[in-house]
């Protein structure tokens, strides 16, 4: 059997020390790598969750004269979030699809594309009229490649920056109700419905069916308060 010197054995076993701590540590940062994921999907589970009952528990704007202070005072205090709030309340894109345009996604143009950030859905939505003319205003010395909303730091503005900036207008306003960044997309989706119809509404938030219309829209309850409240066995 083969002999071998103290160095030989020492410089080994230090060899497997070090080939064994590689090991080891290859082990740990992939399972902290998969806690890392597997919390981030939590994360973002949990925020589309707490997304969906805000969207539920939010007002539209129903009146147009409400509609049309809040367009005025955000005109004086801050275009950014004029136009976020002509654009949300005329097309019925979430605040995530709108603060990302870029100015060559609108500007002279007669429809917005864009592929919803949530559902991965294509959607086409027409400029209308009131839209352009707050486009045209806002757009005209900006770069094509400029983002519509640029923050600070060079990208484009945060939905929790737009929301309190929103809910301080609509305080301002002193409208009555719970309002929020989906307040713009409820006002489109509610106006759509009243001068068009329910299946009109559902087209226009590219919903797959009309029963999450009716649940996004509270038609569903009212209905059914309307129809147990009526009952009175």
């Amino acid at each position: 059997m083969k002999e071998f010197k103290a160095e030989q054995v020492n410089a080994g076993l230090f060899l497997f020390y070090e080939v064994f701590n590689m090991k080891i540590k290859k082990w740990i940062d992939a399972s902290e790598a998969i806690e890392a994921y597997e919390k981030n999907i939590e994360k973002i589970i949990d925020d589309r969750r707490r997304a969906e009952k805000e969207a539920l528990r939010v007002d539209p704007i129903t009146s147009r004269k409400d509609i049309e202070k809040v367009k005025r005072y955000l005109l004086k205090k801050d275009e950014r979030y004029h136009l976020i709030f002509v654009l949300g309340i005329n097309t019925g894109l979430r605040i995530s699809d709108i603060v990302s345009l870029k100015v060559k996604q609108i500007y002279k143009k007669e429809y917005i594309y864009v592929k919803e950030q949530k559902t991965g859905k294509p959607n086409k939505i027409i400029i209308n009229d009131s839209a352009m003319e707050a486009i045209d205003e806002y757009c005209y010395d900006l770069s094509k490649e400029d983002y519509l909303f640029p923050s600070q730091k060079g990208k484009y503005l945060k939905e929790k920056t737009v929301y309190k900036e929103l809910k301080k207008a609509f305080k301002k306003c002193r409208l009555r109700g719970n309002f929020g960044t989906h307040t713009l997309r409820k006002t489109h989706a509610w106006h759509v419905n009243d001068v068009a119809g329910l299946e009109m509404a559902q087209w226009a938030l590219n919903h797959d069916n009309q029963s999450d219309t009716l649940k996004y829209l509270g038609i569903q309850q009212k209905a059914l308060d309307k129809v147990i409240g009526g009952l009175n066995l």
